[in-house]
């Protein structure tokens, strides 16, 4: 079980249990009709169960299910509207339009005109007052979604911005890796270029004039160290140094 649903369950055991306790301290479960009165009860607590995924359902499921409790001769009790409170703010906190959510706050105008009206027996005031509660913790619920939602697109858009800060960071890694990459190609082939040319010359004068042959080689030789040093990687032995 994951604790959103022992949680939803807990509340629901806790809900139920006050709902029971208020009803039977004010003398109002009647002994002849008690199956009658916990199936009452039960159809005004069990929906929380459902909460987690519907609290819309479970909204509407409560506008019907406490005017019968009151109509079935209840004159009910503040305690008793906490499951429907409760069941009103997670409606306003749930992850969905505004406009869905507050199809919701139609049971606030049914539970007012009922009253007055006379459909069922209750004080207007005290249902006027319930009503305003039920407003108030709804709007808490909306005010609550949407920080949520404030803070989740903050966490979207700085996820967002640090894709964007390792992505220039990458691009700019290969940019300099193929600069580095295209100097060295150059130098590579002026260095290649020139010993070829000199190695062709020493080639062809080698054997008619060995002092021309002889400066192309050191030409050749000069050449390709400055490639070395220009490229980081002159590993010619030095003083000190064994080939």
């Amino acid at each position: 079980m994951t604790s959103s649903m022992r949680r939803v369950l807990v509340l629901t055991a806790v809900l139920t249990a006050v709902f029971t306790l208020s009803a039977w301290a004010v003398g109002e479960l009647d002994g002849d009709h008690l199956a009658r009165d916990m199936a009452l009860i039960a159809l005004n607590t069990l929906p929380l169960l459902a909460v987690g995924r519907n609290p819309l359902a479970v909204v509407l499921v409560f506008s019907v299910a406490y005017p019968l409790w009151i109509m079935s001769g209840r004159e009910g009790h503040l305690l008793q509207s906490l499951p429907a409170l409760t069941a009103m703010y997670l409606l306003g906190a749930w992850n969905r339009p505004l406009w869905l959510r507050a199809i919701g706050l139609i049971t606030v105008g049914w539970m007012v005109t009922a009253s007055v009206i006379g459909w069922w027996d209750a004080d207007p005031l005290e249902v006027g007052y319930v009503a305003v509660m039920f407003v108030v913790v709804w709007a808490l619920g909306v005010v609550v979604a949407a920080r949520r939602s404030y803070a989740e697109q903050l966490e979207a858009k700085t996820v967002a911005l640090e894709e964007a800060r390792r992505e220039l960071a990458d691009r700019a890694v290969a940019d300099e890796r193929a600069r580095i990459a295209r100097e060295l190609h150059d130098i590579i082939a002026h260095a290649m270029s020139v010993i070829t040319i000199r190695a062709g010359v020493g080639a062809h004068l080698i054997a008619d004039r060995p002092a021309e042959a002889a400066e192309a080689l050191g030409v050749i030789e000069r050449i390709g160290r400055e490639a070395l040093s220009e490229t980081g990687r002159d590993r010619r032995p030095g003083p000190g140094r064994s080939s």
